[in-house]
């Protein structure tokens, strides 16, 4: 007779314990034998290789007796045997029958494993990652759990979608114990993607599994937050009630609070009201105070003649708290009734107060240059440069404009200065660029000798043994180059010349490194390649002693340049210097569009409410800003032209 063979995912499994299902009829004593001995006949006719009639006999087993308690062992054999016979909708509806039949199943989890390798060898990735999410793997060998890890770890591969990323970081967190050096941060990876979640089905199935553990109420959280955003006060209250049911003492407790309370308020807002947070004291408040001259100026608080249908800027200091900034924007919503909010300018802050902008539908314009930012809801709107926006615009601006096809990158290995690299990187790739190569140094590294080094072939010289001369042809070289004699076809080690293979070496560090970086590079003779950096270099601190022209010739993009050749820019920069005695930088300039975008709106359109203002705000376009601001995009992203610049005769100046 024919062996059957192990099902490749599976294997046989020889030994199940038996656990009685949950069923609403005993079954009798003499049934439960009966059941049992077939059971055993058809294990007995598996192993001698009968598979049709061992097959036969477990689906009398669980057609017959389907509330024995071998029943469900019965049917994960039947399944078995038709997976291994490739008859996969067969082995898929048995499988299926035994987890919703026999929910308490001491084998249930054996059946969501071989379900999910089903749908992995049938390609159908969204069904594996749901059957994943539903395992209990510690119930799992771990060479189970590690088949089922690898083929998720596949499936995202293949489709790079966040929700397959999310259920893997929560089947790894199962296994952790809080003394795993990775146990704090797998958390906060998981309410990072928990924050960025938008389907409430899934985010239903992450709080109903995890019941009162983690991270149940950060997925009820954010469901709370949706149900905001979209203006169902019902589902807010539902989704409240049971968050603080659940959750009493959550992180998230006091906003769920206040959020409750703010559905049963009805708010109104004063058109002619714009409402600004920011740190006017503590550890940020110097920025605070350079963004507020760009408003004041915007406000016309130092013209002559009041403007037309006056706006009045409500202004009110965050501390650089983010506790501060929430009892600030409640005040702003419900005591002053702005239109609208300039501000907050951090990450955290701007994440305080968000959730109380939606609920009420308040438009609210962060400087915060944290990516994705704009994700927290559906009426934060962002004006502030990011890595993102510089990296895709320099790819493009070196490949499609400069014509350079090869370039390297020497990096700070920094959370800013990966992002910056692999953004740059993914972004030149896709005009048919090549990144020769990328070495990273230390934050606090001053000293570059190594990883220049590494980036032209210098380091280590074994990579380069076949090009260098022995020490009797060494000094024959030297002697040769003296007299001016045709050199040995090798090199002293001290003259083997650098690999360059790049047009041009990116560094997205700023003004201080590059400083100390293109000098090295001309010392260890890589010369003749162009030198790209971020806005950070957009300083007079990057001439700030510089001698022989270590900068020139390097190129940057930023928003805002003071010289640039636009009467829209000229005139603001001598508005602005004529009223505060010095020239402003990005940041007034960011400011000052901010709010010229929307008063412009005010003064032109009817706006009857907050919700109108952020629909005039994403149908905006074409508005001339002083920072190349255009438009918003429906992200909610600031649509702006980039200024390329460049240093020359020791000055930055405008590319084109």
């Amino acid at each position: 007779m024919k062996q059957i063979r192990s099902f490749c995912f599976v294997g046989l499994l020889l030994f199940i314990a038996c656990k009685p299902p949950t069923t609403a009829t005993q079954i009798t004593q003499e049934e439960q034998q009966q059941a049992t001995v077939l059971y055993n006949q058809a294990e007995s006719l598996l192993q001698k290789g009968q598979v049709e009639e061992a097959y036969k006999t477990f689906e009398s087993v669980f057609t017959q007796y389907p509330r024995a308690n071998v029943s469900d062992n019965a049917l994960l054999r039947g399944a078995q045997i038709k997976a291994n016979q490739k008859d996969f909708p067969k082995a898929l509806e048995f499988l299926d029958q035994l987890v919703h039949t026999y929910p308490e199943s001491d084998i249930k989890d054996h059946a969501l494993r071989d379900q999910a390798y089903i749908y992995h060898m049938q390609e159908n990735c969204d069904r594996m990652m749901s059957t994943f999410f539903s395992i209990t793997l510690d119930q799992l060998p771990e060479k189970d759990q590690a088949k089922l890890n690898s083929r998720s770890e596949s499936c995202i591969e293949k489709n790079n979608k966040s929700q397959y990323a999310l259920i893997l970081q929560l089947k790894k967190y199962e296994g952790m114990q809080n003394n795993n050096p990775l146990f704090y941060s797998s958390q906060q990876k998981i309410i990072e993607s928990i924050d960025q979640e938008k389907d409430e089905k899934f985010l239903t199935s992450i709080a109903h599994r995890y019941k009162k553990n983690f991270p149940a109420g950060y997925a009820s959280y954010r469901m709370i937050q949706l149900a905001n955003e979209e203006g169902n006060k019902r589902k807010v209250e539902k989704w409240s009630s049971y968050f603080q049911e659940n959750f009493p003492l959550h992180p998230k407790s006091e906003k769920v609070f206040d959020l409750a309370q703010t559905t049963q308020m009805d708010t109104k807002s004063n058109a002619k009201k714009i409402g600004v947070l920011l740190p006017l004291s503590g550890s940020q408040k110097q920025v605070g105070q350079l963004i507020l001259n760009g408003l004041m100026l915007a406000i016309g608080t130092f013209d002559q003649a009041p403007q037309e249908n006056g706006i009045e800027l409500i202004v009110e200091d965050t501390a650089s708290d983010p506790d501060i900034a929430r009892q600030r924007i409640k005040k702003l919503i419900f005591t002053d009734e702005v239109i609208a909010v300039i501000g907050p300018i951090t990450s955290k802050e701007t994440e305080s107060v968000a959730d109380l902008a939606a609920a009420v539908n308040l438009p609210l314009i962060t400087m915060s240059p944290k990516e994705d930012i704009t994700m927290l809801a559906d009426t934060v709107f962002r004006n502030s440069i990011t890595k993102k926006e510089q990296a895709i615009a320099l790819a493009q601006l070196t490949n499609q404009v400069l014509d350079i096809h090869r370039v390297a990158v020497l990096y700070p290995e920094t959370s800013y200065g990966q992002e910056f690299l692999e953004i740059f990187w993914k972004e030149f790739e896709k005009y048919g660029g090549t990144v020769q190569g990328a070495e990273g140094y230390a934050n606090d590294q001053t000293h570059f000798a190594q990883p220049i080094q590494k980036l032209v072939g210098l380091y280590p010289l074994s990579l380069r043994k076949d090009e260098l001369c022995s020490k009797r042809y060494s000094e024959i070289w030297y002697d040769k180059k003296k007299k001016g004699l045709d050199l040995p076809n090798c090199f002293p080690q001290e003259e083997l010349p650098p690999i360059i293979d790049f047009e041009a070496i990116l560094i997205p560090d700023g003004p201080t490194k590059a400083r100390q970086i293109l000098p090295a590079l001309k010392y260890h003779d890589v010369r003749g390649v162009q030198a790209l950096g971020t806005n950070l270099w957009n300083t007079p601190d990057l001439l700030r002693g510089t001698t022989g022209g270590e900068m020139e010739g390097a190129l940057f993009l930023d928003a805002f340049y003071i010289g640039k050749k636009s009467p829209t820019t000229q005139n603001f920069v001598q508005k602005f210097y004529s009223h505060f005695g010095y020239e402003p930088s990005v940041l007034e300039a960011q400011a000052y569009d901010s709010l010229a975008f929307m008063m412009d709106i005010l003064r032109s359109k009817n706006i009857s409410s907050r919700s109108k203002l952020v629909q005039e705000m994403l149908k905006k376009e074409n508005y001339e800003g002083v920072t190349g601001l255009t438009s918003f995009s429906q992200n909610r992203e600031a649509v702006r032209k980039l200024t390329a610049l460049m240093v020359s005769k020791d000055k930055i100046v405008e590319l084109y």
